[in-house]
């Protein structure tokens, strides 16, 4: 927020970067999804800040999905 990003375009970019990740496809199945949620919520004009806390669940959710 203090370096004038929006939430869309980080979520723009994270997409492109899952594409070269070596995550498992269950993993990648959630992050997509939850991406996508992320997304339509920001397009209804859902509040900014929460959907970054949104965004900063979902990798830390990914951290217990990936260590089984």
């Amino acid at each position: 927020m203090e370096k004038g990003i929006s939430l869309q375009v980080m979520l723009k970019e994270i997409n492109m970067q899952l594409m070269d990740t070596s995550f498992p496809s269950i993993a990648l199945e959630f992050l997509v999804k939850r991406l996508a949620d992320l997304e339509y919520r920001m397009s209804i004009s859902c509040d900014e800040k929460i959907q970054l806390m949104s965004l900063i669940s979902a990798f830390i959710e990914i951290r217990q999905i990936v260590a089984k």
